[in-house]
Order: structure tokens, then sequence, then C-alpha cells
């Protein structure tokens, strides 16, 4: 129903009326996606599906453009600095935008002023992951080992919401940690399987396949109920804590002041496609939880939960350089 509903407010922005000017004509041109992850994480392989099914809708290429680095500062900057002509979008997270505006002194831009909310697409799942060979078989076997030794959890990033998810971690179940950072969640996960890090906090649609390979252990999974795709994987709930949880969330954004109409065409675009049947089934494999909203919902979105984790950062005293 809620996609029904997310849809069809679009369409009611736009209604049937003839876009005026450059909206009418868009696309006419390839459309870039930036990222600010390396390849390989779930962020990438999303944004690369939502690529292929635009390019379809629309008849003109999008392109992928991968800008890792500094917890997504440097591909947000790129994207505030674009031209708001529908070309340059940028595929986020809850990092990007609810985040950093609290882990980083200054930034080059206001993630909550210097970009055009687009779509919501999906929530993640977060989960607890182990290499294979790790001797602990629950949460609380971890939890019980670092009060005698020291555990390594590795994150995408300082500040990424992997990060925010270990720290929040530590806090609830009164336990010491030892954070490994990483630039993105592909080689997190390359190190995890290899057995340098002990763990891993993350989001599930970036482990999946070797989860179900069985190159990676899930030890628990941040849901209210087990994951139809992984059921033999009990919630933290049932993994005996039932008040922890960290919910993340991937949308799209524009520059700041893009015209009404194009953002009206392009939210309609991207909603379509996330409905779609093809992507529907693949996102299902993946166990990305599909959460649509229009531009005005996903704004709402972005100011809850900026307002949220800011409280939680400063408690913390978490800063970046």
């Amino acid at each position: 129903m809620k996609r029904r509903t997310a849809i069809a407010a679009i369409a009611a922005a736009t209604g049937s009326l003839t876009l005026p000017g450059h909206a009418q004509s868009f696309p006419d041109r390839p459309i870039r996606i930036v990222i600010g992850y390396p390849p390989g994480g779930a962020s990438d392989n999303m944004a690369r599906q939502l690529a292929k099914a635009l390019s379809e809708k629309f008849k003109q290429p999008v392109i992928v453009d991968n800008r890792p680095g500094a917890n997504t500062v440097i591909a947000s900057q790129y994207v505030a600095g674009a031209s708001p002509d529908g070309y340059t979008l940028f595929h986020v997270d809850t990092s990007t935008l609810a985040l950093n505006q609290f882990l980083y002194p200054s930034l080059p831009f206001n993630p909550l002023t210097s970009f055009t909310p687009l779509a919501q697409t999906t929530n993640n799942r977060i989960g607890l992951l182990v290499p294979v060979a790790s001797p602990y078989t629950s949460v609380k076997d971890m939890v019980a080992a670092a009060k005698t030794k020291p555990v390594t959890v590795a994150s995408a990033g300082p500040g990424n919401i992997t990060h925010i998810t270990l720290e929040l971690f530590k806090r609830h179940a009164g336990v010491e940690l030892t954070h490994i950072p990483y630039k993105g969640s592909a080689p997190a996960m390359q190190d995890l399987m290899g057995g340098q890090v002990d763990a891993y906090f993350t989001d599930i649609p970036s482990s999946i396949n070797f989860i179900k390979s069985g190159k990676l252990k899930l030890l628990g999974v941040m849901s209210n109920k087990r994951l139809e795709e992984l059921p033999n994987v009990p919630t933290f709930a049932e993994a005996g804590y039932p008040d922890f949880s960290v919910v993340a969330w991937f949308g799209v954004v524009g520059p700041a002041q893009m015209p009404a109409p194009l953002v009206a065409k392009l939210s309609e675009a991207i909603l379509q496609a996330v409905s779609s049947p093809e992507l529907s089934t693949w996102m299902k494999s993946q166990t990305f939880e599909p959460n649509l909203g229009n531009p005005a919902d996903f704004a709402r979105v972005i100011r809850s939960d900026a307002e949220k984790y800011g409280k939680v950062i400063k408690e913390i005293g978490l800063k970046l350089d």
C-alpha cells in the first residue's frame, strides 16, 4: 500500500500535465548517479540496479560514478556543486545525510539544504557478521569474549552508520570493542573473511551472498522478525538484546534548487523503477526492504534521523577530522 501511495503522490504532483521546458525534454543525454563508496557494497549494488532500470525507462545511459572517501564527503561535495539540471544524481544513505553534519567540525556543504530529496527507496537491516571459522556462535558469545580479551569490529568508515551501530552496541551491552575502520564495506568484508578482523556490524544486503555461500556467519539481525531469506538467523531480540535496533536506509537526491517539475519527473521514475517486478524480485533476494517515500516523505525521514542520531553522536562525543 505504501508503494502505491508514494507513487500516487508523485503522480498527483505532476498530474497529467505537460511538463514545461527542460523537464519536458529531460533526459536528452546520459545521467550520472554518484556513489560515495567503492564498488562492491550494498550502496553500489543497489545504485547499479536502479541505474539499469532508469536507463531502460528513459532510453538514455545512466552511469554509476563511484567517488569514495571521507565517509561520502568527497562525493557529497561533488554533487552539491553540480548543476541542478537532473543529470547528476546522488545515491545516499543514512551516514551521508543524517550523520556527517555532526561528525565533522566543518563541511563545504549542508547535508540538509545542499541537496534536493527525490525519493527514499529502501530500509536496510543491520546484522552482526563474523568469519565462518569464528569461535563465536551467538552475539552473547562475542560479548562474553570481549570482557576477557580484545575483540576487533570493522566499520565501513569512521562515522559511518556501521561505526555508529558499533558505538551504540558497546554502550548498550556494556562492553569494550576495538573499532577497525575501512574505506567502504567491500574491503571490510574481505578482511572479515580473511580473519583479519573479528566481527562487523553491517547491512545484510552487503553480505547476503557471502552468508548464503557459507563464507561468513551472521549471528543476529536487527529486525522485528527473522528474515525469510535467512530463517535460521535469530533476531537481536532472540539473541538477548530486545531493545537494541538500528535501521539504515537508501535514497536518491540531487543538487539543491532543482526545478519542481524535474523533481516530480525523477521521483516518479525512481519510485516506479523500485516497484517494478524485476527490481522488486532482485531486492527481495538481497534482503532489501522496500520503503518508498516521495520527496516530502524523504525530507522528513532525513531530518528526523539527523535529530535522533545527532543526539547520540553528541553523547558519544565522536568527532572526525
